[in-house]
């Protein structure tokens, strides 16, 4: 059965009802984690480029810092999905889940966000091309005294560029579930936990997009209260992408069914 946004959001509140502070400090080490592993690194490439700075080996590292420290947010994520995961199936959820993922194979996760990145990359490099190829040729023309930048070039650069933003979204969307899926599936490598969430959100895309569209009033909201409102805003999103996942996998309507042929297990035995 394929829910609305308004009951996946529902069973969301339900279940994060109680259990606020749980999540809110998940999000708050989940943020300030990799913040303090890159302080350093931000603190010294902010110096050089407020002196107008720039030397290679501090941009090398810089890079190669930022990209370490998003390798360790997959693991910090997969375990922040781990203790959602545990809160919507109503078994114990503790801040301790968090790290859990660190000690289940994480070489799953950074495989696997390596190669988001990659593909990521790939689908920006005809762009890149584009605008290289555009801009050399009007430089050329500039230096020797003749023509300007056409309007034409702007405007294929500008369709490209859209275009390029737009598949990577749908791309984006297609791979959205590997990290929770190489949760729920321990025995999945990363390979394969890519493939089922291609698979997986096959004819689900554009429920997934309106999803999160569907949170963009409340994220702007948040904004008001300084960012303060996003330690309860995030935690309801995350639940709610959960309940998406269990949703397409049919799992919410199995674990209904077992409640309810609990309750009539049951029944007798409260009448007697």
């Amino acid at each position: 059965m394929k829910r609305k946004c308004k009951e996946l959001k529902q069973i969301s509140r339900g279940n994060l009802a109680g259990f606020n502070g749980t999540f809110i400090l998940a999000m708050i080490l989940v943020s300030m984690i990799p913040s303090f592993i890159l302080m350093p690194f931000n603190s010294v490439f902010l110096k050089e480029v407020i002196a107008y700075v720039f030397k290679p080996g501090t941009i090398i590292t810089y890079i190669i810092a930022t990209l370490l420290v998003t390798l360790i947010s997959s693991i910090l994520n997969a375990g922040l999905f781990k203790l959602h995961l545990n809160r919507a199936r109503k078994s114990p959820a503790q801040i301790g889940d968090l790290f859990s993922q660190f000690k289940k194979r994480p070489d799953r996760f950074i495989v696997s966000t390596l190669l988001i990145i990659l593909i990521s990359i790939v689908i920006f490099i005809p762009l890149i091309i584009v605008i290289f190829f555009v801009f050399t040729n009007f430089f050329i023309s500039l230096s020797f005294k003749f023509s300007t930048l056409s309007l034409t070039p702007l405007i294929l650069i500008l369709c490209l560029y859209l275009v390029t933003i737009i598949f990577n979204i749908y791309i984006a969307l297609r791979f959205s579930q590997y990290l929770i899926i190489l949760t729920d599936h321990e025995e999945y490598s990363a390979i394969e936990g890519l493939k089922a969430s291609w698979k997986l959100m096959s004819g689900n895309v554009g429920r997934l997009f309106y999803l999160h569209l569907s949170f963009i009033g409340i994220m702007i909201l948040g904004l008001f209260s300084f960012g303060i409102a996003f330690l309860w805003i995030e935690p309801y999103r995350i639940q709610t992408m959960v309940q998406f996942y269990l949703d397409i996998t049919g799992q919410i309507d199995q674990q209904l069914a077992n409640e309810r042929r609990i309750e009539e297990e049951m029944g007798p035995i409260m009448e007697y």
